[in-house]
């Protein structure tokens, strides 16, 4: 993950901060060298930031009005039960206004079904949404939707899933 402008950068690889500033060497901070204090102030200080971003919704582009208190909420909780559940600290962007979804897992799916590139995917995915008048997300649930794409999509989280079965049924028989 990185972030410049050009005159501050910054860059995260694993646990190390990499600041760069225009005509000045790096300066690296890495989170594994830390007091357990000063990780514990920066994990909570990410988290609280995390969490109140997610209450910045964009406007209704429909109606026009800004979001709803219960929005902003549902949009913390989403996020929140995210972070709580998951193991991946870069989240669909929450909405508040429903269960995220995942563009990007059936663009996989599509590559996988269909053993075509990136490029090809989208384009598919943006072709049905021009041609049935609906909007790219909608267009991707359709995709979603067929068999060939779910069972993609199915194998890609299979895969990364971070335990089988049997881990699971030793861990309650008490293995």
């Amino acid at each position: 993950m990185a972030k410049k402008n050009a005159i501050v950068g910054t860059m995260i690889e694993g646990g190390v901060l990499t600041l760069t500033v225009a005509g000045f060497p790096p300066i690296v901070v890495n989170s594994e060298t830390l007091h357990p204090n000063i990780q514990l102030g920066a994990m909570m200080r990410g988290l609280k930031q995390r969490l109140e971003n997610a209450a910045a919704l964009e406007r209704d582009r429909e109606t026009g009005r800004s979001a709803t208190p219960e929005e902003k909420y549902n949009a913390i909780r989403e996020l929140a039960d995210w972070v709580t559940t998951g193991d991946v600290w870069e989240a669909p962007r929450a909405t508040g206004r429903g269960r995220v979804f995942n563009v990007g897992a059936v663009v996989m799916g599509m590559m996988r079904a269909a053993g075509v590139d990136l490029d090809t995917a989208n384009a598919r995915i943006d072709g049905l949404a021009a041609k049935r008048g609906i909007t790219r997300e909608e267009a991707a649930k359709v995709w979603a939707s067929t068999k060939d794409v779910a069972i993609a999509m199915a194998e890609i989280r299979a895969e990364s899933a971070p335990e089988g079965a049997d881990d699971l049924l030793a861990e309650l028989e008490g293995e």
